[in-house]
């Protein structure tokens, strides 16, 4: 088939034109219709329907192919460094004025880079290194990018830059330059080579190069596959001039060659028309929608492997970082990425690791992430479920606020001061907004539901649950200055009702339980209607293993320091009257309709060994009971008046039985 275009020069540049009427994605191209301006005949494809409308694609590595499209509505010719390779291909369109570069970087050369021989060239030829002692040589050539410089400062010594194309041949050299203050060599070339030797060409070595004082200035070797893929740059006026054109910058600090991927995707990017306009992206975008306002004059860099994935940009983040291993995003509907929900953008960076987003919604407002050690992947989670309180900081605890977490429907506490500290995770603004706390790093295996409300100064130590699956309007109150302490494995749900309670092992305290003013250590269950709830003391006795069910009810609690209160109440149990159990295993167990009940603050009842109380048992008024051993009181057993001290093991229904003389159990019996 005829060739499609031929290239004309218009001023000493290169302007398509095409020969023969085709349509390429439903526009027609006319005979003689003028086009964009290429480097040279390889920047457009005789094959296939691609045409350039417009715009400068004028340098080398850029291939345009398939039934691909450029219209940039601009000719203006800019001068950066630019990537390897830029290929345009398959259906993919380029519809406003972008500039595809790549990232250079200024060398101080060392001796080690250098070898000993210079270059015999011929333009038009592949460059020979013959041995010579006058000269010394970089070994291989150097990626330019159009933006190739050689800076010497010293006078005693000469450079030369030699200009390579794409092919390693020899386009252009400089001649023999003595070095300076302000000596530069430069190149539009894609590629280099450069030799030294001494002024008046006496004997050089590769050590000479530290002296000579010699700088290179070579582009990130970068390649840029844009395939079925739109990328719309759009501007609130016409460019005017070629500093303002969109500059899409590819960047990797690496020194190697690398690539980056735009595979059918749609990048819709918003600039100024009359101020500087810079994305920096290491970024690899499959099947991505891509909307990005930049902010004027400042750059935005994104960074990542993104995939079936919509992301926002609102304005530009202006946190420098070229790793392409930064995001990983993939299958998200909505994916915002702005330093509004990623405030701590740099910290993150810092961190070196891969932050993953799997099957995600993260829209415009639904999700603040601070950067938390402990944190990288968060999978299949809709951050619109717990949006409203972002933000929200807490009255009693200044810098303390609500962010996004890895649990659906869940805030995490953070503290924003100078140490940075993540505490539990929260489900409602509610369940916290009267919390204070004492260390909020001990609480961040704690969970705090909705329907459970802390109310006042906490250390929340270990794993905690605060509400949850029962429902009911559970509460943790503390009316005291000082920090009340919650550590160990507690969950607190339903209705229960907790007040001024240090709450330290583990327990579950749910139903429509309520404790109020112990001291618990140990283990703790209560459910249904029970009630813990003695009159305060200056030394309440740490209890070590409490069962309440069904409407048992503790309603007094001694002042003993030092000692433990271990008991197990079932059913209607009434304890309305201070107790001892003895340390060392005692064990007091309630059931059915028993009772303690005394008015005054007397001991009622001392424990050592096994108590159990059940039936419609008692010990009212004025009566106290002690056992040693392993006792049971049942029947109607009622003890109102007077004192018994019970031994040994005994099943007594009445205290006219207590020490009642019996034979001697058996083996058999006992």
């Amino acid at each position: 088939m005829s060739c499609k275009y031929d290239i004309i020069n218009e001023g000493g540049r290169k302007r398509v034109r095409a020969l023969r009427p085709f349509t390429v994605q439903g526009r027609d191209v006319c005979p003689m219709e003028l086009g964009g301006y290429v480097y040279d005949a390889n920047t457009l494809s005789q094959d296939g329907n691609c045409w350039i409308f417009s715009g400068s694609l004028e340098y080398p590595g850029v291939r345009v192919m398939d039934e691909a499209i450029v219209d940039m509505g601009n000719n203006l010719p800019k001068s950066n460094a630019r990537p390897k390779a830029t290929i345009i291909s398959g259906n993919s369109r380029i519809m406003g004025a972008i500039s595809f570069e790549t990232g250079v970087s200024e060398v101080a050369q060392t001796p080690a880079m250098w070898e000993q021989g210079g270059f015999s060239i011929t333009v038009g030829s592949i460059p020979i290194k013959p041995n010579a002692v006058t000269r010394v040589r970089i070994p291989a050539q150097l990626f330019a990018g159009t933006a190739g410089k050689v800076a010497i400062t010293s006078t005693a010594y000469e450079a030369r830059l030699i200009s390579l194309d794409e092919a390693g041949i020899v386009t252009s050299a400089t001649a023999w330059t003595v070095g300076g203050p302000s000596v530069t060599l430069t190149t539009t070339a894609p590629y280099i080579l450069v030799d030294l030797r001494k002024v008046g060409e006496t004997a050089i070595t590769p050590a000479d190069v530290t002296a000579a004082g010699v700088t290179i200035t070579q582009a990130r070797e970068a390649t840029v596959r844009i395939f079925n893929s739109s990328i719309v740059p759009v501007y609130n006026g016409s460019v005017t001039a070629a500093a303002n054109i969109l500059r899409y910058e590819v960047m990797d600090p690496s020194g190697k060659p690398y690539q980056v991927d735009i595979q059918n995707s749609y990048l819709r990017i918003e600039g100024t028309f009359d101020a500087g306009n810079a994305l920096r992206a290491n970024a690899d975008f499959i099947k991505v929608n891509y909307n990005l306002v930049l902010t004027p004059n400042a750059a935005h860099y994104i960074l990542g492997t993104y995939r079936n994935t919509n992301i926002n940009t609102p304005a530009s983040v202006n946190v420098a970082e070229y790793r392409k291993n930064r995001f990983d995003v993939s299958d998200c509907p909505n994916f915002e990425f702005s330093s509004v929900v990623f405030p701590d953008m740099a910290a993150m960076y810092a961190s070196g690791k891969t932050f993953y987003f799997r099957g995600c919604n993260m829209p415009a407002g639904s999700a603040i992430h601070y950067y938390d050690p402990k944190v990288n992947v968060w999978d299949n989670i809709d951050f619109t479920k717990a949006s409203e309180h972002l933000g929200k900081t807490l009255p009693k605890q200044a810098q303390t606020i609500l962010v996004s977490s890895t649990v659906e429907g869940m805030y995490r506490l953070y503290c924003n001061a100078d140490d940075k500290v993540f505490g539990m995770l929260v489900q409602d603004y509610a369940s916290v907004e009267n919390m204070g706390y004492g260390a909020l790093e001990s609480s961040y295996d704690s969970v705090v539901y909705s329907d459970c409300v802390l109310d006042g100064v906490f250390n929340i130590i270990g794993c905690n649950v605060f509400g949850g699956t029962l429902g009911g309007a559970s509460k943790v109150q503390s009316t005291v200055q000082d920090a009340v302490e919650i550590n160990g494995n507690f969950r607190i749900e339903g209705n229960a009702q907790i007040e001024d309670t240090p709450l330290k092992g583990t327990g579950y305290i749910g139903g429509n339980a309520e404790l109020k003013n112990g001291k618990v250590e140990g283990y703790i269950y209560m459910q249904d209607n029970a009630k813990y709830i003695p009159a305060e003391v200056e030394t309440p006795q740490t209890i070590r293993r409490l069962v309440m069910t069904d409407n048992s009810k503790v309603l007094k609690q001694r002042s003993g320091a030092g000692s433990v209160f271990s008991a197990e109440m079932h059913n209607n149990a009434l304890m309305d009257a201070s107790v001892v159990v003895s340390t060392g295993g005692s064990f007091l167990k309630m059931a059915d309709n028993s009772m303690l009940k005394r008015s005054d603050t007397v001991n009622v009842l001392v424990v050592s060994g096994r108590l159990e109380m059940r039936d419609n048992a008692s010990i009212t008024g004025l009566g106290v009971v002690t056992t040693y051993g392993d006792v049971e009181l049942v029947g109607n057993f009622n003890l109102s008046a007077g004192s018994r001290t019970i031994y040994g093991k005994h099943r007594i229904a009445s205290p006219d039985e207590v020490n009642k003389p019996e034979l001697p159990p058996t083996k058999k019996t006992w």
